[in-house]
C-alpha cells in the first residue's frame, strides 16, 4: 500500500478513535456495497429489468433512485 494511503487511513484512525483494522474493514465493505450498486446501474442501462438489477445489487430500490439521480445530475 502506498504511503499516502496509510498515511490517510491513520488520520481518520486518530479522528474516529478507532484501530486501522476497523476502519479498512468498513471501507473494504462500503467500497463493495458501492460496486455492486455501480454494477446494478450498469446492467439496467443496458436493458436488464431493474427488479433483477435491485436484487442483484442488495441495496434498496430508492438507494438506486438515488443513484441514479447523482448520475443524472452528476452529484
Amino acid at each position: 500500500m502506498k504511503k499516502e494511503t496509510i498515511d490517510e487511513l491513520d488520520r481518520i484512525v486518530e479522528l474516529l478513535a478507532i484501530d486501522r483494522i476497523t476502519i479498512v474493514r468498513k471501507i473494504i465493505s462500503t467500497g463493495i456495497k458501492q460496486q455492486k450498486i455501480q454494477v446494478t446501474l450498469d446492467l439496467y442501462q443496458k436493458g436488464d429489468t431493474l427488479e433483477r438489477a435491485t436484487n442483484l445489487s442488495d441495496a434498496s430500490l430508492w438507494d438506486l433512485f438515488e443513484e441514479f439521480k447523482k448520475l443524472r445530475y452528476n452529484i
